[in-house]
This record gives C-alpha cells, sequence and structure tokens, in this order.
C-alpha cells in the first residue's frame, strides 16, 4: 500500500474497495504505529498511508485514497486522528537516534493535521472535536510528565504546544469549542506548567486576540497594536468579533491562577507527574523534581505576559514597545529580558494620540471577568485523556508542604515575577482619569501590595519588588488617588535607599539596573510629595497595618526626611536632567518655607492680640527657612565650583537657584552665608574665564554672563554687603576681569598690573 502513495514512485489508485477491506487495514495499520521505534519502516508506512488518507478531505484529493473514505470522509479521518494518538506514545528506553526518528514522524503528522484544519471546507464539528481532543491528548501523553532532557516530549514540546493553539484558533473561528472542550483544555494546561513552552504559545496567542480585540473595541483611533511578522495572522481573518471576545477571555484564564506557579507542591500534584517520579525510584518528592527549577523563570513570563496586555489596554507606548519594567530590570549580561515569548514577539508599536482611552477602572473591570467560570456541559466528550485526577489541581497546599521546597524554589526566587506584577499594578493606577472613580477594595488591596513591596532590608539592598514599583510610579501621588497618603511613609523609606547611594546596591545578582532611569522616576515621586508637609502640617497618618499597636505619625515629621534625601540626592547625582528637577525641588523647598513662615507669622500677630497666652506651632529649627537657605546655598555653590563647573547646562540651572535665593526675604539671613557665596559665584567666573581658549566657546560665555547676573542679583537684594571691604574688593576684581580680561592684582608676588599695560 505504501509503494503507492507516490512518495517514491508513480501514485496508483488503490485496490481497496470495501469498507470491510479499509478498515481491516486501519486495524492493522493502528497496532504498526504501536509498534517499538526498531519497527521504524514499518511505523513509518503507516504514518504515510494515514497522512495521505487524510487528504480525502482537502479539496484536491489523492489518487491512493480509497474510495470508501473518499464517499465517507469526515468518519474515517476521525478513526485515523484516533489511531495516530499510538504514534506519539513514548517508548521508554529507546536511544536518542530512534527517538529523533520518531520525532520526525511526529512532525510530518503534525503538519498534515494543521494544514488539514486550515483549507479543509468540510470538516464537521464531530471531527473539529475529535481534532482537538487528539491534541489535546497527544500534549497530554507528552508534556504532562516531568521533563526528561531530549526525550521524545522535550523535543516535540514547543511544536505540540504551538499546533494546539493554532488549531484551537482556527476552531474558534469555523466550529468555536464547547465549553465543556474548553474546560479539558484549561484542566489539561494545567498539567503542563512546568513547561515554559506552554506560557511563551500562551502569551503568543494573548497578544493576537488582544490585538484584535482593541481593534473593534475601540476604534481606528486607538493605538495600533503591532504584532511579530510571523504571528500576524495567527488570529484567522474570518474570525467575528464575538468570536474574538469569547476567544480571548477563555484563553486568558487557560493557565488557571498565575500564582499556582510559585507552588511546586500544586504543579507537581498532577496523577502523570507523580506517577512518573515514583516509577523512577530516586527517592526524591515530586515537588523537588530537578524540572521544577524553572517554575520561576516561567512565574516571570507569564507575569510579563500578563504585564504586556495591560499595556495594551492602557495604550502605554512605554511599557509596549520595550517592555517598561524591561528598562528597569535586565539580565546579568546588561541586555534587557525581552518580553515572551521569544523573537521578540512585542515589536515597535505606533502610537497616536487617542481621543478615548480605556480607563484604569475599565481595565479592573476586565482582568476580574476572567474569574467567572464557563458554563459547564452536563457531559464531558469523550476522551483519549486518563482523565483520573484527584481533587483540585489549584487547591492551596497546606502549610508543611509550602516549607517543603527545594532551595532554588523558595519565594524570594519569585521576586522577578512579583515585581513585574507590582509594575504593571502601578501602571494600572497611574492611569486613572480625573474624576474616575475606582472601588475602595481595589485601592486598599493595591496599598497592600505596594507596602509589601517597598520594603527594605538591613543591608539596604535594593530588591526588584521595590525598584519596580519607584519605575512605575512617577505621577502616583498626582493623581488624586483616594487614601495614597497612607503609602508616605513606606514611599520615603524606600526613596531613602535609592536617592542617598552613589553606588546603589542590587539583592539579586542575576539583574542589573538602568539606575538613571530608577533614579529619575525616584525624582519624580520625590518630588510630587515635598509641598505635602506644610500642607497637611499636623494630620496623622494611619499605620497601613492597623491593629492593636497602631501607630500614626504627622505630615510635618516627614518633613526633616525629605529634605536630607533631597539634600543627599544632590550631592551623588551626576545625571544633568536629574539634577536640574532636583534643583528645582530644592528652590521649591526654600520658597515654600519662607511662604509659609510668613504666613505663620501673620497668623501669630492676629492670635496674639486676640489670645496673648496662646502659642503658636512653628517649624523645627532645623527645618526653618533659614535653616534651608543657609543648608541650600552652601550646597549648591560648594557643587558648582567643584564637580558642577565642566557641566555649562547644570552649571546655568544651579546658576538660576542662586539667582531665586538671592530674591527671597528670609528671616534672620546671615550677613556670613550671603557674603560666602558671592565669593564663592566670583570664583566660579574667575575659574570659567581662565580656562583655555578651545573651552570659550558660547556656552561657556552664557554661563559667565548668568553668573555676573546671578552676583548681581545677590548684591540688589542684599545691598549691605557691599559695606564689606573684603566682599567689595572680590566684586570690583571680578567686574574688572569681565571688563579688561584680567585683574589688577595677581598672585601674591606678582607685580601689579596697570590699565595701560593691559591688551
Amino acid at each position: 500500500m505504501a509503494s503507492t502513495l507516490g512518495i517514491t514512485n508513480n501514485a496508483e489508485p488503490s485496490n481497496l474497495h470495501t469498507d470491510q477491506e479499509v478498515q481491516w487495514c486501519m486495524d492493522v495499520i493502528c497496532h504498526g504505529l504501536s509498534l517499538p521505534l526498531s519497527e521504524h519502516d514499518i511505523i513509518k508506512d503507516g504514518v504515510n498511508i494515514y497522512c495521505e488518507w487524510i487528504s480525502a478531505v482537502l479539496p484536491q484529493t489523492k489518487i491512493s485514497v480509497p474510495r470508501p473514505i473518499i464517499d465517507d470522509p469526515n468518519t474515517y479521518v476521525r478513526k485515523i486522528i484516533k489511531h495516530l494518538y499510538n504514534l506519539f506514545v513514548p517508548r521508554p528506553g529507546e536511544g536518542t537516534d530512534t527517538i529523533n526518528r520518531q520525532a520526525v514522524l511526529c512532525h510530518r503528522v503534525l503538519r498534515t493535521l494543521q494544514d488539514t484544519a486550515q483549507n479543509s471546507q468540510i470538516l464537521t464539528v464531530e471531527t473539529w472535536e475529535a481534532l482537538l481532543l487528539f491534541l489535546l491528548a497527544i500534549n497530554e501523553i507528552l508534556l504532562a510528565p516531568p521533563i526528561v532532557k531530549d526525550d521524545v516530549g522535550d523535543q516535540l514540546c514547543e511544536r505540540v504546544l504551538s499546533v494546539l493553539f493554532e488549531v484551537w484558533l482556527l476552531a474558534c473561528s469555523r466550529c468555536f469549542p464547547s465549553p465543556s472542550l474548553w474546560k479539558t483544555f484549561q484542566e489539561s494546561c494545567a498539567a503542563w506548567r512546568h513547561r515554559i513552552a506552554l506560557v511563551e504559545q500562551w502569551n503568543r496567542v494573548n497578544l493576537g486576540l488582544t490585538a484584535k480585540l482593541l481593534e473593534f473595541t475601540y476604534g481606528p483611533a486607538f493605538p495600533e497594536m503591532k504584532i511579530a511578522e510571523e504571528d500576524a495572522h495567527l488570529v484567522p481573518d474570518g474570525m467575528t468579533n464575538d468570536g474574538i471576545a469569547q476567544a480571548w477571555i477563555r484563553f486568558l484564564k487557560i493557565l488557571g491562577a498565575p500564582t499556582d506557579l510559585c507552588c511546586p507542591q500544586v504543579i507537581s500534584r498532577t496523577p502523570q507527574f507523580v506517577q512518573a517520579v515514583l516509577l523512577n525510584a530516586d527517592g526524591i518528592e515530586p515537588q523537588h523534581h530537578p524540572c521544577l527549577l524553572n517554575l520561576p523563570q516561567i512565574f516571570l513570563k507569564t507575569l510579563k505576559g500578563i504585564a504586556g496586555l495591560v499595556d495594551a489596554f492602557l495604550a502605554d507606548s512605554s511599557g509596549l514597545c520595550n517592555g517598561k519594567s524591561s528598562l528597569l530590570i535586565a539580565d546579568a549580561n546588561g541586555s534587557a529580558n525581552s518580553p515572551t515569548p521569544p523573537l521578540q514577539r512585542r515589536l515597535a508599536k505606533s502610537f497616536s494620540v487617542a481621543p478615548s482611552l480605556p480607563s484604569a477602572h475599565a481595565v479592573i473591570s476586565m482582568a476580574s471577568q476572567a474569574k467567572e467560570r464557563a458554563a459547564e456541559a452536563k457531559r464531558r466528550p469523550s476522551s483519549m485523556i486518563m482523565d483520573n485526577r484527584k481533587g483540585s489541581l489549584s487547591q492551596p497546599p497546606s502549610l508543611s508542604e509550602v516549607n517543603d521546597v527545594a532551595p532554588g524554589l523558595t519565594i524570594d526566587k519569585y521576586e522577578s515575577g512579583k515585581a513585574e506584577a507590582l509594575g504593571a499594578l502601578c501602571r494600572i493606577f497611574c492611569a486613572k482619569k480625573t474624576g474616575e472613580e475606582i472601588l475602595p477594595v481595589y485601592l486598599a488591596r493595591f496599598y497592600m501590595a505596594l507596602h509589601q513591596g517597598l520594603k527594605t532590608n538591613d543591608n539596604r539592598e535594593c530588591m526588584e519588588t521595590l525598584a519596580s514599583i519607584l519605575y512605575n510610579s512617577s505621577d502616583l501621588f498626582r493623581i488624586d488617588l483616594e487614601g495614597i497618603q497612607v503609602l508616605l511613609p513606606s514611599f520615603i523609606g524606600a526613596l531613602e535607599l535609592i536617592l542617598p547611594e552613589k553606588e546603589l546596591k542590587m539583592r539579586s545578582q542575576n539583574v542589573v539596573l538602568n539606575k538613571t532611569e530608577l533614579r529619575r522616576a525616584a525624582i519624580n515621586i520625590l518630588l510630587s510629595i515635598l509641598a505635602l508637609p506644610l500642607h497637611f502640617q499636623t494630620l496623622p497618618i494611619r499605620d497601613i497595618m492597623g491593629g492593636p499597636n497602631d501607630r500614626s505619625i504627622t505630615f510635618i515629621h516627614l518633613k526633616p526626611r525629605l529634605i536630607n534625601i533631597l539634600m543627599n540626592a544632590l550631592q551623588v547625582e551626576t545625571d544633568p536632567q536629574n539634577t536640574h528637577m532636583l534643583l528645582g525641588g530644592l528652590h521649591l523647598c526654600v520658597q515654600d518655607a519662607v511662604a509659609f513662615e510668613e504666613t505663620e507669622k501673620g497668623s501669630a500677630e492676629v492670635l496674639h492680640s486676640l489670645h496673648p497666652t496662646a502659642e503658636t506651632s512653628n517649624l523645627l529649627s532645623s527645618d526653618s527657612a533659614h535653616a534651608l537657605f543657609v543648608r541650600a546655598t552652601y550646597l549648591v555653590c560648594h557643587r558648582l565650583i567643584s564637580s558642577w563647573k565642566t557641566d555649562l547646562n547644570v552649571s546655568l540651572a544651579a546658576l538660576e537657584l542662586l539667582t531665586g535665593l538671592a530674591g527671597m526675604h528670609v528671616k534672620d539671613s546671615d550677613v556670613l552665608e550671603c557674603k560666602r557665596a558671592v565669593k564663592w559665584i566670583c570664583d566660579y567666573i574667575c575659574y570659567q574665564c581662565s580656562r583655555p581658549p578651545p573651552a570659550h566657546i558660547k556656552d561657556l560665555h552664557s554661563t559667565i554672563v548668568a553668573a555676573f547676573q546671578c552676583t548681581s542679583a545677590w548684591l540688589m537684594n542684599h545691598p549691605y554687603l557691599l559695606q564689606d571691604k573684603e566682599c567689595l574688593t572680590i566684586v570690583l576684581e571680578v567686574v574688572e576681569l569681565g571688563i579688561s580680561g584680567s585683574k589688577s592684582v595677581g598672585k601674591p608676588g606678582e607685580p601689579v598690573k596697570y590699565k595701560d599695560e593691559k591688551e
């Protein structure tokens, strides 16, 4: 029979003319497909015959197909599909070469079935169901046991999964699977979650469906979601909008709860996993199997996929194009972790301003729908899958089981995935629109999650969760979330870890940080909360953990910590843009303190006239306007004549700040401090003027002009400085330098250079 197929010789018409003849041959072929791999030629002939006969449901039927199959193609194709299951059954004890030959034959069958699903126009509901059950069954037999390197399951893993997901999508377009089939699909996937390829294929399909969903949900004005070229036609063109929406929500929940991936006891609880481990008789418990060490990476890939969907709904270009957290967290080689699946599934995306974007609350309602269960039919379809699972696979383990995990699977190993999840949550809540209501239950759980993620350890090491929260929360305190102030102490603790450190230490050695971007996000948060202490003053901030030992602090108690963060950050910052932002924050702090004290002074005078014995509140002496003025002036002047003098843009920003400080009317302003500021600015002018000729460019001269204007501002606002002989001499000498290019009085021992001797 195999010789008549046209593979090696010319094809010939089949000599099987009756149903009985075809049935008898199929029984023989079915048995042949289950033979040991040493009988490769017999197995290969059986595969070739069946692959040719399957063409009976295609527009172009091969001439070697028997007439009974041509007359009733769907019935026979369903039987053939069931028989082909035998080919995929692993043969324990076979060598690598024979396993490779088995894999080649399996690839041919998968290719044939996928082509049939794509091109056949006559498949019935029963045939579609048989095909989907077959794909579920072979995935189950190959993928449910623990991973054994280079066995047939390991070799075929990605291929059998991709065919399953792609054919399932085709079925959603041609013959939407029943709820019971979806239920079988979900329960089967629960047994394969130790396979990283499962998450990669899941992410692939979710992105494809989400791109289509966004098109018809938000219209053409919504930013387009670009998909990798090889996945552009993953979702069939003929799929209806309702079919896309139904498939989207079902695929979204097909993996079950992502947190299960943090529990090796749950993932290893499936019957096939347990049976395979026990048969090896090597004494290990199922949850200690080495292949489960991939769970932290699987968890990370799962959360990256979910985060990508969040970014798509938020039309977040930075998150969707580059993986927002991947700018922050990268692998040990310094290359950013690519979003899953591989080959850059999330490509660059073109964005335009959309007139109407989904709100943060809408995204959270969408996510809630994933928890709804599809109604299950009373009768599950018959299946080749041995449905002998006991209990719920998602049932949480006992406390003793939680503690009984391998060293590589302790909860801290899942830090990267947790960081990805928290980053996505922050982006959702930062997308809140003005006037939009978010349910208190979401806010409460969000705040608790951030409180946990922002915890610091005694070694002053930066946790991935903390870094991800800061990186994705630049605007969190600017959007008026109800009760967000309860997180101020936690955020300030995180800022105290990040901003004053010149060399930030990461707890995990497997990641590196884009420290400049992280510091910029932290500075944005700092700037957004600087004004809160003086605004709310004695208003208490309750401890988010509550309980009998509930402690509360007031806003004004946070001010010294914020000022110290700001000052210390300015001393170690090296990025010009970050430095500009910090200088703006410093200017705000001093200005705010001055305005506050003037208001307090007026209120105190009124209060004293009404109640002569009343006491009035004031800032701590260390945080008074005068103290801030002195600290700010000293710090900026010192850095201006040291590390900033070669950076002209930062110099301009520093001089602008000093000009602003000069115009502030600070009570009890220090004459010595003002005099020292003028001297340092003049020293800066002298240094810049003395630089060699190649350095004298337009930007340099602009900073020199700005420094003269800054000096003028100090003298105009503090005219008593010109009554000081030493200060007057310094100013006149630098004016002389600016006019003539040199000073008449040089260094000690040098002769005086008179005006007529200068060039």
